[in-house]
């Protein structure tokens, strides 16, 4: 193209008058030569209204012009396979590894290639020029032929992730990774840049532990930008003053890992997976995710351009076609009067998939509302506290469950009053919760897989009397794990196929796929066991089990499938015979041989079998229902009480050495791995029916270091000590209630505390002592307590004082008393001498802050250092802003700690405090100018960790040198290290 329209004018096309340029080079290429129909093409972008450049993955790489109705018209090649393609006014630049290439549109110049040292990932091209990067350093160039350094100034702890322009600014969104002892936090910030040289920051993220990014999707159209992630979103219509978006059901895609797709007013989300999720503005993302790729007619490739979502394809005569989305979809069949319900009045939003659980229809829906129906008729709406869609809700006999995409959940005992439960990256209760991808719970363990990794065990039989687990396997990017019948079930990336009794340790079975397997569908019979496996590409795998594993294939009657049930002694399918064919639902008395049914106009996104017969649902909240025609009865699957796991052990590592046969086991050699060893040997007599051995477990549960938490099994532990008559065993069990159930009246709690006193424990007469209100309980009682309690605890007198220094105390506290809201604020959120009042603590705290109490002040800091990196920023009892007015209030006061904190804080943006370096210098030369040998110190090390302006490594070791005469220690020692000599003024 480029050679053929070398005479178009640039003016023209910078006008962009595409449609008139293409039209008049389609008329050029009319007579000219083309080249062999169907070359290889394996990436498509877009260029400009109505065309589209396509490459192979080859080196050299031949690049193509692609337009609708014409074969692939090679443009030249460039010095690699292009990373990224991106515009810049008439010209366009290619990268990739070690090269840029840049095409002048008007045909004036061949493609010019360039040798640029480098793995170029990035680019982003306006009327500017462009800017390349590598995710650590960047380039700028105005015309793609000469580069300079340019970008955002990364670290060894920054990455540049994404690299988008529009409206004449250059915007990056890069990542930042800090190690607060030994605990990984991920930031994500995005700077901005007008001419691609100079940038600044104008937004920081909060952190999140993990490795998991706040911030991942950055996209511009309409002139509104967006950026969202796992934690936040934000919206700019100037690329420089963001606004925070409500966390709200579809306020940001549900996709994970996702990048943004922007065209012709449309907003397009794509995962790794080619999961496609859309929305109109960028604001609202409540249209369900899809897989374009499975969509009727469609081609291979999908591209969002100028004009939006188009599908292109090359049909085998070498014709580029290109179809819109509405085209390709089919038209809505007529429902079966038959097997129609209609969708409920009270349905609101979108929905996932129909279940049957206790009784039952269950229907979730979006903004955390719950439907539920015993007829398919009246429904009932609940709504929980998960602000977003729910993707799944379980019944194990006992509780609710519900969950969303997002780490959220909430539990219910009457289906009515749900309590929400988030999962903590801190507390991390690996046995009762794991990390989830919402579509996969089961069971009364909410128990799921992550999208990085799980881990299980396997083994074989040491004796009869206790299961050793000697090899443990890493389930690599689970795919599915579910519960059924009575069996924990799950299938990994790579198709491998495991069970297991408890969810602790996992069995393999065999394979169910060998390729990469995207989803899961499940039933079990009462002769066998149906699944159906779907691997990335779209494939469908049949595999039925009448043995041990899912050995035997069975040629599958769908290529896209939509749900599995099993009911009535019959298994049930929806699915489609072709992408192209309407969604079809199956019958099958084996899990072999299937009979096709009847079509149904919409896609399922449910399929179960309950009183009412096949019940099958689409994400609007239509719903389907078929009546199966009588046939003999079979018995189904006869299901037992769901059992209790086992407690899972900690395992602290072996000690291996020698190699081959001189291999060997040292044995235990750390306290750690001692006490692990002894506790195998508790676990095993607590199997046969030891009292102490199973009282002993359950408070290893409870303290959490040598087992999992499994309220559970340590439940039916300390009742059974219970009823044998030990005395700490009612303790225990408060304790385990108060923090496994904490809406547990406080009555039955205290009755607890007194059935061990009552005993003779004498922990239970110290909290009952210290934590019972002196207006709830007879002076006489509390006289009994503290006596039993001083005889066993020689530490409790100096409790005491404390409890009755916080009841001197209150009733100045509440008058508002600043030395004694000091005192009684922490007494209350410790919890460890009067009964726990958090909220009440604070208050008072912040109470003495108002009145500049210094001592309320450092508390607050303290606590503040202690929570945060352990949990995330919003459950802190003090914000990340709150922390630094603390911090700045104290340093205005001289206290050095505060000021040294500050400085370092600012100086490196970490502890949630915004890097802000001319305040940090500030302060810093304030303290040193006063001749402070710390405050010179920290001087240095401002000038010397800075990365603006501020930076000055030669001041920074004059201050040192001065420090070290002054006598600082670590200013003396650093310059030793450094190679200081007596003449700098230090001996070395």
């Amino acid at each position: 193209m480029i050679s053929l329209c070398r005479r178009w004018s640039p003016r023209l096309i910078s006008k962009g008058r595409w449609l008139i340029f293409v039209s008049v080079c389609l008329a050029r290429l009319a007579g000219a030569p083309s080249v062999a129909p169907g070359p290889v093409i394996e990436t498509v972008r877009p260029l400009a209204a109505g065309s589209w450049v396509g490459w192979a993955e080859r080196d050299p790489t031949p690049l193509y012009l692609l337009l609708a109705g014409r074969p692939p018209l090679e443009l030249g090649q460039v010095g690699g396979v292009p990373a990224a393609q991106v515009r810049s006014r008439d010209k366009v630049l290619w990268v990739g590894r070690d090269f840029a290439a840049v095409g002048v549109i008007d045909g004036s110049d061949p493609i010019e290639n360039h040798e640029l040292p480098g793995d170029w990932v990035h680019a982003a091209g306006n009327d500017v020029g462009f800017v390349i990067s590598d995710g650590v350093r960047s380039k700028f160039s105005p015309d793609g032929r000469v580069w300079q350094d340019g970008g955002p100034t990364p670290d060894e702890f920054t990455r540049l992730e994404q690299l988008k322009a529009a409206d004449g600014l250059f915007v990056a969104l890069a990542s930042m990774t800090s190690d607060v002892d030994g605990t990984i936090y991920r930031y994500s910030r995005l700077d901005v840049s007008s001419d691609g040289v100079a940038w600044e920051t104008v937004l920081m993220s909060e952190p999140i532990m993990g490795h998991e990014l706040p911030l991942e999707m950055l996209g511009h159209s309409g002139g509104r930008w967006f950026v969202a992630g796992a934690t936040e979103a934000y919206v700019s219509t100037d690329g420089r003053e963001w606004a925070a978006v409500a966390n709200g059901s579809g306020r940001q895609p549900e996709l994970r890992g996702a990048v943004l797709d922007t065209g012709g007013g449309e907003w397009w989300a794509r995962n790794w997976k080619d999961q496609y999720e859309f929305s109109p503005d960028g604001l609202d993302w409540s249209a369900p995710s899809q897989y374009l790729h499975t969509t009727a007619g469609a081609g291979p490739f999908w591209v969002v351009g100028p004009e939006g979502m188009r599908n292109l394809t090359i049909d085998a005569d070498g014709t580029v076609r290109v179809s819109t989305l509405a085209e390709l979809m089919h038209a809505p069949a007529a429902q079966l009067a038959r097997t129609a319900v209609r969708r409920p009045e009270v349905f609101q939003g979108t929905f996932a998939a129909v279940r049957f659980e206790a009784g039952y229809y269950v229907m979730p829906g979006d903004e955390g509302r719950i439907y539920f129906s015993t007829d398919l008729v009246d429904w009932e709406m609940v709504q929980t506290d998960t602000p977003v869609a729910v993707a799944v809700v379980r019944h194990d006999g006992e509780r609710w469950v519900a969950g969303n995409k997002r780490m959220e959940a909430a539990y219910s005992d009457d289906r009515t009053t749900w309590t929400p439960y988030r999962y903590s990256h801190a507390a991390r209760p690996e046995a009762d919760a794991a990390l989830w991808r919402g579509e996969y719970w089961a069971g009364y363990r909410i128990l799921g897989v992550s999208n990085t990794y799980a881990h299980g065990q396997y083994g074989g039989e040491k004796d009869t009397s206790e299961k050793v687990w000697d090899e443990q396997v890493t389930l690599p990017v689970p795919t599915a794990i579910w519960r059924q019948p009575d069996r924990w079930h799950l299938v990994n990336q790579d198709g491998r196929y495991f069970t297991s009794d408890n969810g602790e340790y996992w069995q393999p079975e065999g394979y169910v796929e060998t390729g990469e397997i995207d989803r899961v569908f499940f039933a079990a019979g009462n002769d066998g066991e149906v699944m159906f496996a779907e691997d990335r590409k779209g494939r469908v795998t049949l595999r039925v089990k009448t043995g041990e594993g899912f050995q035997e294939a069975v040629d599958s009657p769908v290529e896209v499938i939509h749900g599995l049930a099993y009911g009535a002694g019959r298994f049930f399918l929806a699915g489609r015979k072709t992408p192209a064919a309407r969604p079809t639902f199956y019958r099958s008395d084996d899990g072999k041989n299937w009979t096709a049914l009847f079509e149904w106009g919409e896609t399922p996104v449910g399929l179960v079998f309950g009183p009412a017969g096949l019940v099958a649902n689409n994400d609007r909240g239509v719903l389907m229902r078929y009546e199966p025609p009588p046939w003999p009865s079979a018995p189904g699957p006869a299901r037992g009480p769901t059992p209790i796991p086992e407690i899972n052990l900690r395992n602290f590592g072996e000690n291996i050495v020698g190699k081959g046969k001189f291999r060997r086991n040292l044995g235990p050699q750390t306290a750690d791995q001692h006490r692990e060893k002894a506790l195998y040997e508790v676990k095993a007599r607590a199997r046969n029916g030891d009292i102490t051995a199973q009282l002993e477990l359950a408070f290893v549960v409870l303290e959490g270091r040598y087992a999992t938490f499994n309220p559970w099994r340590a439940e039916r532990y300390f009742n059974a000590a219970r009823a044998a008559g030990d005395a700490t065993a009612a303790r225990g069990y408060a304790e385990l209630l108060t923090r496994w159930k904490p809406e547990t009246p406080v009555t039955t709690i205290y009755d607890l505390y007194r059935e061990s006193a009552a005993r003779g424990d004498g922990a239970s007469a110290a909290w009952l002592a210290l934590k019972l209100p002196p207006d709830r309980v007879e002076p006489t009682e509390i006289a009994r307590w503290r006596a039993q309690a001083l005889e066993h605890d020689p530490g409790f007198a100096h409790k005491w004082d404390w409890r009755e220094k916080y009841y001197a105390q209150i009733a100045a506290a509440e008058a508002g008393d600043a030395d004694a809201m000091a005192v009684v604020g922490p007494i209350l959120i410790s919890g460890e001498v009067v009964a726990a009042d958090r909220a009440r603590g604070l208050e008072l705290l912040w109470s003495a802050v108002a009145q500049d109490h210094e001592n309320a002040s450092t508390y607050l800091v303290r606590l503040y250092e202690t929570e945060f990196p352990t949990k995330p920023t919003s459950e802190c009892a003090v914000s990340a802003d709150e922390y630094r007015q603390l911090l700045i209030k104290l340093s205005d006061t001289g206290n050095k700690a505060a000021i040294a904190r500050l400085v370092n804080f600012q100086t490196s943006g970490q502890m949630g405090v915004p890097r802000d370096e001319a305040q940090a210098y500030a302060r810093a030369l304030a303290l040193a100018e006063t001749g402070d040998v710390d405050g010179m110190a920290l001087l240095a090390g401002v000038l010397m960790e800075a990365r603006g302006e501020v930076r000055d490594e030669a001041a920074a070791k004059a201050w040192l040198k001065k420090a070290a005469a002054a006598g600082h220690a670590g200013a003396r020692q650093w310059l030793e290290q450094h190679g200081a000599t007596s003449a700098d003024g230090v001996t070395p």
